[in-house]
């Protein structure tokens, strides 16, 4: 479950424009903090076979298999490996989509720009399978190339750190609860729903985001406003390289209790 919210996560990054990507967002963490949650409570309520548990808990991550099918690859990463034409005939798609009621006015610019993706992608040819080793090794350090992105980077580990910890918690505090721990557990995914609701609408509709993202954001904060402190370049190797090292807090509470 995991690696399908990150990987949902990842693709959001690339498939969406800066202003739907905080909604997209939402309600991902929607998904995962009360709807997933709240089923998998309920579902340790009402079966009490361990192996029926597993099997209904990890039956919704076999609908993972429609993102060969249904999603595109992201025109932001075709173009980074220098895969023009295919970079270009997504955002054609992607445009006859969305004028399907419209006058595709700039049809034909797209079939301009692919035959100049064509001539580019012969010139450049040489040059991609000599540096193609280089930049898949470097890639996941562009992150840390400077000061200030290595400062961003080490701070939104450590307040994904904080965020993972504070989840694992609250499952070590359901058990101390004398009440059924399923119920329990419930109610915790429940109280997720307002933050994420709340920081929502204040990430959509404040222009002056500083003083409401530090007053009023939840645990939600850094899954929708992390992305953004990033440029597109590295937007993907920033998120990804953070949410992979964050886990290490469910290590450590683990380990302290």
């Amino acid at each position: 479950m995991v690696a399908k919210s990150n990987v949902t996560g990842i693709l959001m990054i690339e498939l969406t424009l800066a202003r739907y990507r905080s909604i997209f967002r939402a309600i991902l963490s929607l998904g995962l903090a009360f709807i997933y949650r709240s089923l998998m409570a309920l579902w340790a309520y009402w079966i009490p076979d361990w192996r029926w548990l597993n099997v209904a808990v990890t039956a919704p991550n076999m609908l993972s298999v429609l993102y060969f099918c249904l999603l595109p690859e992201s025109p932001r990463w075709l173009f980074s490996q220098k895969r023009y034409s295919e970079g270009i005939a997504v955002f054609k798609s992607g445009y006859r989509i969305n004028h399907l009621n419209k006058p595709k006015l700039h049809l034909g610019r797209f079939t301009q720009l692919a035959n100049e993706a064509k001539k580019l992608e012969l010139s450049q040819a040489n040059e991609e399978s000599k540096t193609l080793g280089l930049s898949c090794h470097c890639s996941l350090i562009k992150p840390l190339y400077s000061r200030k992105l290595f400062k961003t980077t080490m701070l939104s580990i450590i307040i994904m750190l904080g965020v993972t910890m504070s989840f694992i918690g609250l499952l070590f505090y359901a058990r101390a609860v004398r009440h059924y721990v399923y119920i329990v557990g419930f109610l915790n995914a429940l109280t997720g729903v307002p933050g994420i609701v709340l920081f929502s609408l204040l990430y959509r509709f404040f222009r002056n985001r500083k003083r409401p993202l530090a007053t009023l954001a939840s645990l939600n904060m850094g899954i929708l406003y992390v992305p953004e402190l990033f440029s597109s370049e590295i937007r993907t190797q920033g998120f990804g390289l953070i949410m992979g090292l964050s886990k290490v807090g469910g290590i450590v509470v683990w380990l302290e209790e």
